[in-house]
């Protein structure tokens, strides 16, 4: 994986020493931020905006997440381990996978119906 792929990333795992998964029928965007990380199964598609490297960041130009088209930034904490097409952080243990891009319409564009 590197910079420019289209990639979904599903959190399988709580790191052991980070902050405790959120829940998820508690779970809302930037509520829980610095009590919670996010929720195990939580997962993103986008462009990684950065190859992954070790003592960097997950960086994720966002389309879709959790099934929801909500185009944003993903940034993760700090990564301390990649291991083929997984993905240790101080918080999470990610799961990646190129899958094919999403075409979103732009936003002067009319909806197919």
């Amino acid at each position: 994986m590197k910079k420019g792929d289209y990639v979904r990333i599903v959190k399988i795992a709580s790191t052991p020493w980070g902050i405790p998964a959120c829940p998820m029928p508690l779970y809302s965007p930037g509520a829980w931020d610095g009590i919670f990380s996010l929720p195990r199964e939580y997962w993103m598609d986008g462009y990684l905006a950065a190859t992954p490297a070790v003592a960097h960041r997950i960086l994720l130009c966002r389309d879709v997440r959790c099934g929801v088209v909500a185009r944003g930034f993903f940034k993760s904490s700090l990564i301390s381990r990649i291991r083929g097409n997984l993905i240790t952080t101080h918080n999470s243990i990610w799961q990646v996978s190129r899958v094919p891009a999403l075409r979103l319409p732009a936003a002067d564009e009319q909806p197919l119906l």
